[in-house]
């Protein structure tokens, strides 16, 4: 008999804290844990940033960028913001961006309140913004998420990966020219002069870069990604990706006239809520080509900050180790080993209403 009131008062305490926890998001009673649907969504606005800054405290180890865009996206036809609200607190967002032609629509930030996890808050969101989209965009076909995350499987609809890519990061402590006046590392180049990168304009990656052999011998599935946000390779692309809210350098090799590119590159600046970062991307299936890539990017970021940062490279698998040896070994670079995985993995499925 004892046991049995032992059992009902530990149940009861579960069921009471639970209701303490709801009623304190909400202000008001209810009789279960769960989120009910007369809670608040709507549209985010520039009285919202303290109560997203909030909600987002102690993301990605300091490496969260929407409180640093928030109020620009605020700005940006192509970009939406939905939350969601019990009484006065914020307990979910979902953000997300039209690029493609309006044809797709990319999943961005998402955030809930911790201890409201596993609560299909996420999904209330994403249809919420999705019924914004679709009244706005009704040309939207698909949608895309870049993540280092598997996305469950639960329906018909379901994610399919599209596109799975490398990545590494590595704390840069000390100022750049420094560190090269020490390394002197352009003596390990097969040939200098063969395999010498340079910068190159928006126009020159639009109009030669995107229109040759390279794009598609070295990205199959049609899809470039700039601050985990995957676009296709389209010219009115490149004039969003420059209006975004970090800074964009392309890069290749410098070839003659008439040559062919083998090879490109670009990198993204941007700020984050404690730091900078520098994300390399390099396409390239030539280990002597990606060194000359990498390095030149990794220069050119030293160049352009002027503290300290944290330097991502993300490539073909193939590529890793020789990132890795260039990164770590080369440059003497520590590695951050920041996320809870190494993969930035692509996924998409149809826009459903």
């Amino acid at each position: 008999m004892a046991s049995v009131v032992n059992f009902l008062q530990q149940r009861s305490r579960v069921f009471l804290s639970k209701c303490r926890r709801v009623q304190l998001l909400s202000g008001r009673k209810v009789s279960t844990g769960r989120i009910h649907s007369d809670f608040q969504c709507r549209l985010a606005e520039s009285t919202d940033f303290d109560a997203v800054v909030k909600l987002s405290e102690g993301l990605y180890n300091g490496y969260d960028f929407l409180p640093v865009v928030y109020h620009k996206w605020l700005k940006k036809e192509n970009v939406a913001m939905m939350l969601l609200y019990a009484g006065k607190s914020l307990i979910g967002l979902q953000a997300g961006c039209i690029v493609d032609e309006g044809k797709t629509l990319v999943w961005r930030a998402a955030r809930v309140a911790h201890n409201l996890e596993g609560q299909g808050l996420q999904r209330k969101l994403a249809v919420k913004l999705g019924e914004h989209v679709q009244a706005k965009f009704p040309e939207v076909s698909r949608i895309r998420t870049a993540t280092h995350l598997e996305p469950q499987r639960k329906s018909r609809n379901s994610f399919e990966k599209r596109l799975e890519r490398d990545e590494l990061s590595f704390f840069v402590e000390e100022k750049s020219a420094r560190k090269f006046d020490r390394l002197n590392f352009r003596t390990s180049l097969r040939t200098e002069d063969e395999f010498q990168v340079q910068s190159c304009t928006k126009e020159y990656f639009a109009n030669i870069m995107l229109s040759s052999s390279v794009i598609t011998e070295l990205c199959p599935n049609n899809i470039l990604v700039f601050d985990w946000c995957p676009y296709e390779p389209l010219r009115s692309n490149v004039d969003l990706i420059l209006k975004e809210d970090h800074n964009t350098h392309f890069f290749a090799e410098k070839n003659s006239a008439e040559a062919s590119p083998k090879s490109f590159s670009y990198g993204v600046h941007a700020k984050t809520v404690e730091t900078e970062k520098w994300e390399a991307s390099v396409y390239s299936d030539d280990p002597a080509i990606f060194q000359a890539h990498l390095l030149h990017q990794f220069k050119r970021a030293c160049e352009i900050i002027d503290s300290k940062f944290t330097f991502f490279s993300v490539q073909d698998r193939t590529m890793t180790g020789y990132a890795r040896k260039i990164l770590g070994e080369m440059l003497q670079l520590k590695e951050a080993n920041l996320l809870k995985g190494t993969t930035m993995k692509v996924f998409e499925r149809p826009f459903t209403s």
